[in-house]
């Protein structure tokens, strides 16, 4: 084996050699590294494949092939370990229990990119393509980058940067293909570097994204292939392995096709949309009737022409290079980042079976019949981690640097090779810190022995893991299983390269061996993504104590949560926000023990002191302190603030939106678009506003949410402004498959699974205008909705459980483009389980403004003080106390008052008493209760808040008769408002109330204005004002004479009406109600339709054409009596019918106006529940005398009901029906 020094001296000798010959300062090589995206092991033609790779051939055939080399089953832990040299886990970009980690991982700070390990030693580092790794390509030191982030649409991109900047999305038909341009953009790169630094070397990271699906490719290179593949994967397979074996690639075994292994992730609503000729398993070609053969020829067609495409694109960056004389000095690896795919999905544009195979408007995959074959001669594809899945064609040429031309090498290697590998080439060395910050040893080896020979290299063994498939390779012996609960398989590989005869069972101890080697490297490398970085936590440190005790959170000891997002609320009491930098780049929390633990920074406000942070605690016990350390004040540290790191499927969470400026998901399963909402203040930080017609849309194509009735959770903070709105809603129309949180009047919030037996409603009252924290939870069997922490509702006699269809919609404020939630909406969040009770209170008593689990940082000294100790305030003003409390994990300001007491504020030092207004002088307590490790401490402030202004004196204003038609007004008059100004009185509260008549009145600044009255009489009028202090009453009485008969108004729709569910309609003198549906489509469609159907049945269809406008207007009869109607409104377009709203339980019956109150209000008396209750019957009112009295009386009463204006008939003189106007 060469040693290390032998490696170093030939390759300076290698440099000094060169230089002398050419006269020049060849010196470092140039790089430039080729990722292919889901390219099968066998596709290239120099490793058997059919497919035309005569660039990618001629590279092997003056370089070398390597027939062992290994990626790490998927697109992004593969580019952070070919960029980084470390596994991906190591680094946080694959999952890691308990740490934010996966594809929207955070690296550590130490964990750099390859170009900025180049950068240092003179290289100028270029990027094209798919980028797919944490941050930016400029800030991890490439200078110029075409990134396309776009991976579902090769022809019209709508998300790519150049230089981390937005570029325009590409219009359908500009003749953009995706292969090309990546290419273009590397030769864009190349030629700035020729013109402006030729005396530099280069590194260009060249990440097509071909073969990926969608498979779409050019009509012209698809035509090449068209005819290729008719004879089905079988024989293909066979021949491709036939010509694998004379080039000596892939061992001595072929494996059979795995019939009845399909896709890693079931899409069966994709299969819907791809139809019959779509295959979810590899069946014999033979059993394929002939449009099932036709069909998936055309697949393997176009996956065919993109691999030639992507070959024909490399030689056009090749010519290049050769162009500026530097092709010879350039060191050229190309590997794909993980085996041929067999997913199947349809995701970008979506997917028309019209279209041309391979054009912009298909989307198709190969599947795992065609995958089989691109991963020939091994089992299984993309993100298993057999052969398969691992196994990339890896080529390397340098002409001026490996001797050896077409060679093979049959040494294992591994991504994480890469990075040890350029840098021992080039001169370098692996860094061991980054800025004082020490670096890891990183698992790869450099790979340069085997560039002059094949020869083993001394390494740890090489290890995987993914989704719960894993395996471990040491020498020829490999351990594989699928799967977290599958049980290991062992292969010697230098027999059985393909995986077919499975020895565990006849050598235990071998796998035994190898399975207690990959826990502990498992356990190595997940130790080392929990690390933290003691350089980057900076000068300051100081703790605060999550408090699960009775004098905090109060959780019972049994009580276990894990991995919970806690937040902490930061203030300029306890934080000195001048010690750290502007954004709080350089906080950082930790256990007690010191482990590293994830957090997002929500909110960051130095301006008014304020913060709110969300830090991923591993777990959290009952009745038990637990510290967390913060650290701050490193100058140069970066943010690691990752919301996806906090809020992931890890810990449940499918979709979480803090609601602020930015509208975002921290997991990332949505793209929320903002529909009118305006920011408000929050619970945590912003909020949204939503008046009644705004919302927030989340998306209609959510593929992660639950489906069928798996369990979930779903949770929001809202503020309603007035009743009968929805706070928020997801799932799709289909039967049994939506959840909806309604906010209903009396004021309660139910929660609606649509059609089925699952809703659930809270049985305590929740008032309007203040927050309140509503969680449903739902597993199959029980449903329950917790308000402000505690249980509220259970329904467990679900005889029709949910049936949720993927993919799922998500509106905030309403339903599809309905919105009629009017209040502000804060933290909605969206789990994959059922959270626990115990959870849901933690959450609550966390987030609450005045909450109880989590502390403020702990101050050093013992002095526990406040002043001033007393105090006499006059009723109006204001006084602030200041309090010190050394050493307390948590205090609280108790005011105390009338034998109760109440908290004030928490966590704040320093406290504003407010004493506004009072009816005499008076006496109460202000109390300082501090909590320490093991005492409380409590300090009594007495205050006497003397009264000092008058209260109103005041006559009212108002005519002594009226007709009951003519709008009058009542105002009151105000004979000592320059006193009370004087004294300091606040604003003044007008209170009105009207008796004895029902009315229809408008409360105006500083007036009552009477429109309409509902029958003849003494009207009373009284009006309540109060400034603060005792209130003041007076009334007035007037006489009202209406007319005996008043005309029926014809009603006219407006713009955009529909009926909503439970949606009432009172029936009219012609005997039946009007139901109009009239609105405006965004889209053009062939038609549109009305249905309507009657207990069930349907009973009626209209259809019409739109508008030059694309308005349309419905008008339907409905019949009064015990009939439930449902509406269904929907599009025609190309011959299929899309339902784009609907509405459920329509009545149409009898309004009555009787004495008593009911669900509706006419006076001011509030709503009260009647004896009798009858859907189809709805009554208002509040009459004085008896019931003979209205069916005596001719004259017209009305009513409002929802918003609509009834006016009656006398019917049957059983009382008065009440028709909409």
């Amino acid at each position: 084996m060469i040693t290390v020094g032998s490696r170093w001296t030939g390759l300076l000798l290698l440099w000094v050699l060169l230089s002398a010959a050419h006269g020049a300062d060849v010196s470092r090589p140039n790089v430039l590294l080729i990722v292919a995206d889901d390219m099968g092991f066998s596709d290239a033609g120099c490793y058997g494949g059919e497919i035309a790779t005569p660039n990618l051939d001629a590279l092997a055939k003056n370089g070398l092939r390597f027939a062992q080399f290994y990626n790490t089953a998927r697109c992004w832990p593969s580019r952070a370990s070919i960029l980084t040299g470390f596994y991906a886990q190591q680094v946080r970009r694959d999952a890691v229990p308990g740490v934010a980690s996966g594809s929207n991982g955070t690296r550590p700070s130490w964990a750099k990119l390859l170009p900025e390990m180049l950068n240092p030693i003179g290289y100028r580092s270029y990027h094209s393509g798919k980028w797919h790794v944490d941050g930016k390509p400029l800030e991890n030191g490439f200078i110029h980058s075409y990134a396309l982030n776009d991976h579902d649409r090769y022809f019209a991109p709508q998300y790519h940067t150049e230089d981390d900047k937005p570029l325009p999305p590409v219009a359908s038909g500009s003749g953009y293909y995706a292969t090309t341009a990546i290419a273009d953009y590397a030769i864009k790169w190349l030629k700035d570097h020729a013109e402006h630094h030729a005396g530099k070397p280069f590194f260009e990271f060249l990440a097509f994204t071909s073969p990926h699906f969608p498979v779409q490719a050019p009509a012209v290179d698809i035509d090449r292939y068209r005819d290729r593949y008719r004879d089905g994967w079988d024989q293909m397979r066979e021949e491709r392995w036939q010509r694998m074996r004379g080039m000596g690639l892939g061992g001595d075994r072929l494996s059979a096709i795995e019939r009845e292994v399909g896709p890693p992730y079931a899409n069966p609503e994709a299969m819907k949309k791809l139809g019959t000729n779509e295959l979810n398993r590899p069946l014999p070609w033979s059993e394929l009737n002939s449009t099932q053969r036709a069909y998936q020829t055309q697949k393997m067609a176009i996956h065919g022409a993109m691999v030639d495409r992507m070959d024909r694109e490399i030689g056009r960056v090749l010519t290049q290079i050769r162009s500026m004389g530097a092709l010879e000095n350039t060191l050229v690896i190309f590997l794909s980042d993980n085996g041929a795919s067999a997913e199947i999905m349809v995701r970008g544009d979506g997917h028309d079976p019209e279209a041309a195979c391979g054009s912009g408007a298909t989307f198709l995959s190969i599947g795992p019949g065609w995958a089989s074959l691109a991963n020939t001669p091994f089992r299984r594809h993309k993100t298993w981690v057999h052969e398969g899945g691992i196994s990339t064609p890896c080529i390397m040429s340098w002409p001026q640097g490996i001797k050896a031309r077409g060679e093979l090498r049959q040494t294992p290697g591994h991504v994480i090779d890469l990075v040890p590998t350029i840098l021992e080439i080039v001169g370098s060395k692996f860094p061991k810190q980054w800025n004082g910050e020490p670096v890891p040893l990183p698992p790869g080896k450099s790979l340069v022995p085997l560039l002059t020979r094949d020869a083993p290299i001394s390494r740890d063994p090489i290890w995987w893991l993914h989704e719960g498939n894993r395996a471990l390779r040491q020498d020829q012996w490999k351990i594989v299983a699928a799967g977290k609960e599958s049980a290991w398989e062992l292969f010697d590989l230098s027999t059985d390269r393909s995986e077919t005869r499975n020895l565990a069972s006849t050598n235990p101890e071998k796998v035994r061996e190898l399975s207690e080697q990959w826990s502990r490297q498992t356990a190595e490398y997940n130790a080392l993504a929990r690390q933290s970085s003691p350089a980057t936590n900076g000068p300051y440190t100081s703790s605060f104590f999550i408090n699960t005790t009775p004098d905090g959170a109060n959780l019972p000891p049994s009580a276990k949560v894990m991995e919970f997002p806690l937040l902490v609320r930061l203030h300029g009491d306890f934080f000195n926000f001048s010690q750290s930098k502007n954004q709080g780049e350089d906080i950082r929390f930790t256990t007690a023990t010191g482990q590293t633990l994830r957090y997002q920074i929500e909110e960051w406000d130095p301006t008014n002191s304020s913060a709110s942070i969300w830090v991923r605690i591993p777990t959290i016990h009952g009745n038990t302190r637990q510290q967390i350390n913060m650290h701050w004040g490193s100058a140069d540290a970066v943010s690691e603030s990752n919301g996806n790191a906090v809020f992931n499927e890890s810990n449940g969470y499918l979709s979480v939106l803090h609601l602020n400026g930015l509208l975002k998901d921290e997991v990332g399963s949505l793209v929320p678009k903002n529909v009118g909402s305006t920011p408000a203040v929050g619970v945590i930080g912003q909020a949204r506003h939503l008046d009644g017609n705004q919302g927030i849309f989340g998306g209609d194509q959510v593929l992660n949410y639950p489906t069928g009735a798996n369990p979930h959770s779903t949770e929001a903070w809202f503020r309603a402004a007035k009743p009968n709105g929805r706070v928020l809603a997801w799932g799709n129309e289909h039967s049994q498959g939506k959840v909806v949180m309604h906010y209903r009047s009396p004021p309660h919030v139910e929660m609606e699974c649509y059609f089925s037996s699952a809703n659930v409603s809270s049985r305590s009252a929740v008032p309007l205008g203040e927050w309140v924290h509503v969680v449903h939870t739902y597993q199959k069997g029980d449903s329950r909705i917790y308000i402000n922490g505690d249980l509220d509702g259970v329904s467990t006699q679900i005889s029709a459980p949910l049936s949720i269809k993927s993919p799922a919609r998500l509106w905030i404020g309403g339903w599809y483009d309905h919105y009629d939630f009017s209040g502000d909406i804060d933290e909605v969040r969206v789990s994959k389980v059922a959270r626990s009770a115990d959870w849901i209170r933690l959450q609550f008593e966390n987030q609450k403004p005045f909450q109880t689990l989590v502390g403020p940082l702990q101050s050093s000294g013992i002095l526990f003080a406040v002043s001033p100790a007393q105090a006499t305030v006059l009723e109006g003003e204001r006084m602030t106390f200041t309090a010190t409390a050394d050493g307390a994990q948590k205090y609280y300001w108790i005011l105390k008052d009338d034998g109760g007491q109440r908290v004030v504020a928490a966590d704040r030092l320093k406290f504003t008493f407010d004493a506004g207004r009072v009816s005499k002088s008076r006496v109460l307590t202000l109390q300082l209760k501090a909590i320490y490790a093991d005492e409380i401490k409590t300090k009594d402030i007495p205050i006497t808040i003397q009264e000092d202004i008058p209260d109103p004196d005041f006559s009212l204003i108002a005519p002594t008769s009226w007709d009951g038609r003519s709008p009058i007004e009542i105002r009151p008059q105000i004979t000592n408002l320059e006193k009370m100004k004087r004294k300091g009185a606040g604003d003044i509260k007008v209170t009105w109330s009207v008796g004895d008549i029902a009315v229809i009145k408008e409360e105006q600044l500083g007036r009552l204005l009477l429109k309409r009255s509902q029958n003849s009489g003494k009207l009373r009028v009284t009006a309540t004002l109060e400034n603060g202090g005792n209130p003041s009453t007076k009334s007035v009485v007037i006489q009202v004479t209406e007319p005996k008969h008043d005309e029926w108004i014809t009603r006219r729709p407006t713009k955009n009406e529909k009926p909503v569910d439970n949606q009432f309609y009172a029936r009219n003198d012609k005997n039946h109600g009007i139901l109009h549906y009239t609105g405006v489509l965004s889209e053009l469609v062939d038609s549109v339709f009305l249905k309507i159907y009657k207990n069930g049945h349907l009973l009626e269809t209209q259809t019409s054409r739109m508008a030059e406008d694309r308005s349309y207007s419905f008008s339907a009869n409905l019949e009064p009596g015990l009939i439930h109607y449902s509406i269904e409104f929907g599009s025609k377009r190309d011959g299929i019918e899309t339902v784009r709203e609907t509405a459920t339980n329509v009545v149409c019956g009898d309004a009555y106006l009787i004495q008593g109150q009911s669900n509706a209000v006419a006076t001011d008396w509030g709503e009260e529940k009647p004896s009798y209750h009858s859907e189809w019957i709805r009554t208002f009112g509040s009459m004085s005398g008896s019931s003979d009295r209205h069916t005596a009386k001719s004259a017209n009463p009305f009513a409002v009901v929802g918003g609509f204006l009834l006016s009656p008939i006398c019917r049957n003189g059983v009382g008065l029906t009440l028709d909409q106007v």
